[in-house]
């Protein structure tokens, strides 16, 4: 099992120097954040930016997996924005393809509000299923994440969304920090969730719903070598990608180096743990 780190937590860091600090660091993939004004979101790359992007990660050894997105809402109600928000997507997964990413997998939260369940889930299945058919148009995949006090915020939630749509294009982003706020545990959300899952996010958490805090990976009190154990035997063995928080990047003082550091060595001596010897960390 192989670490990745999101840029997400490097808002502004020019793409060569997070490149360079996150390989520096040991990881061995990367997530690349394509929200816009990100330093790697597609309005900011030119044509020579994407080939230098490509090749200085194949320089440093890192596979770029997924592209992440935030800032854009799926549960879109105006139409028309919704449009606009799909011919966005075409550009997402235009720039996966630039990037070297034979099948693109771009993830993102879907929006909306816990409470509006009953009345906005159709609505969040046509946009959803929207979504899934650039996706798949496209030649990727669209991973669809749940997220504490969304629309979809529970697994029993991302199940229903997964029939209702049934389409090739949609699969699901694993992130438990999300289901640890609202005390599903661990083993369940694994056992019903990671079948689905072409991708996990992994970050700490404090408190629960409402009253809680996001935290860096090893800031918590979650068992890593145990959820890496958890992950395998439920099948999956893709990247473990960091994920850092915005609650966490944008309080006063924040080192984007040394949070990403922090969470690689957390994460590295987990893989030690969980698979003795077998490792490229030891």
């Amino acid at each position: 099992m192989k670490i990745a780190y999101g840029n997400y937590g490097m808002p502004a860091t020019p793409f060569v120097d997070m490149l360079r600090q996150v390989a520096a660091i040991g990881y061995d993939g990367l997530e690349i954040c394509v929200a816009p004004c990100y330093p790697t979101a597609p309005d900011q790359l030119n044509a020579s930016q994407r080939i230098d992007l490509r090749q200085r990660a194949l320089d440093l050894d890192l596979e770029i997996d997924t592209l992440m997105l935030a800032g854009i809402s799926v549960h879109e109600p105006h139409a028309a924005t919704h449009q606009t928000n799909l011919e966005q997507l075409r550009r997402i997964f235009a720039l996966g393809a630039e990037l070297g990413l034979d099948n693109p997998v771009l993830t993102s939260t879907l929006g909306g509000r816990t409470t509006d369940w009953e009345r906005d889930r159709a609505m969040l299945a046509d946009r959803v299923a929207d979504w899934a058919a650039v996706a798949d148009e496209c030649g990727g995949v669209f991973a669809a994440e749940a997220h504490v006090g969304g629309l979809v915020h529970a697994p029993d939630r991302m199940l229903w969304l997964l029939e209702a749509v049934d389409l090739p294009g949609l699969k699901l982003n694993f992130d438990y920090s999300h289901f640890e706020l609202i005390g599903v545990p661990l083993a369940q959300a694994i056992e019903l969730l990671v079948p689905h899952a072409v991708g996990v996010h992994v970050k700490d958490v404090r408190g629960r719903t409402p009253d809680f805090k996001f935290l860096l990976p090893g800031e918590g009190n979650l068992d890593y070598a145990d959820y890496l154990r958890q992950l395998s035997a439920a099948g999956y063995e893709g990247y473990i990608t960091v994920e850092i928080s915005g609650q966490v990047f944008g309080a006063p003082g924040y080192d984007p180096t040394a949070a990403a550091a922090f969470s690689f060595c957390t994460l590295s001596e987990a893989v030690e743990l969980a698979y003795p010897g077998r490792g490229r960390y030891s």
